[in-house]
């Protein structure tokens, strides 16, 4: 992942992306709490994570 697709991400998985049309959108971490479904999606957790790592030594 490069630091231009971790930042999309993020981006989507915080509902902040402009593109609100997209799955990823939707199906994001915050996409999920609108309205919460009553369950979160592991894989969100993990792309996450993965994005924080790439972004790190930046941050």
């Amino acid at each position: 992942m490069t630091t231009e697709e971790a930042i999309e991400e993020l981006m989507y998985q915080c509902a902040a992306h402009t593109n609100v049309e997209s799955e990823r959108w939707q199906n994001g971490f915050l996409g999920h709490l609108r309205p919460f479904s009553g369950k979160l999606r592991e894989e969100n957790y993990h792309l996450i994570m993965r994005a924080l790592k790439v972004l790190a030594p930046e941050m």
